[in-house]
């Protein structure tokens, strides 16, 4: 998706899903589809799976917000920073050992992050629109 194209957000969301739909119906209907004829789309479906695609489902909103507003490199600092922070959850609440890979992961991953905000890339040079370049053709 190109960040200067004139469709919308949300225009942009539906064609990806829609596309999405097709091949993940196929997939589901080639590898369960009797069980869920029989039984239902959502059969076994927990509150903590709804919980968990209805998570899954604004992430992906958020994500193409930020894709939009943002630029990559700072979407996949978010990610990375979630990550880092999951895992930091994770040994705080008792269910993972803290070890010595993750703790240096985790360091450069913040260090990276810190000198990414204080040295940003320079702004990249813009093109002249084909209505500037026609101010300076040659006679």
């Amino acid at each position: 998706m190109l960040k200067n194209a004139n469709s919308n957000m949300w225009i942009q969301n539906i064609r990806l899903s829609l596309m999405t739909l097709i091949f993940a119906t196929a997939t589901m209907m080639s590898s369960d589809g009797e069980k869920i004829i029989a039984k239902g789309l959502f059969q076994g479906w927990t509150n903590l799976v709804w919980t968990m695609t209805i998570a899954a489902a604004t992430g992906g909103l958020v994500v193409s917000a930020v894709m939009k507003y943002a630029d990559n490199v700072k979407k996949t600092y978010c990610q990375t920073l979630a990550i880092g922070l999951t895992a930091v959850i994770s040994i705080c609440i008792g269910e993972r050992n803290l070890s010595a890979s993750l703790a240096v992961g985790v360091l450069l991953v913040m260090v990276s992050i810190a000198v990414y905000a204080l040295y940003p890339p320079p702004p990249q040079p813009t093109s002249p629109s084909p209505k500037d370049e026609a101010q300076y053709d040659l006679i």
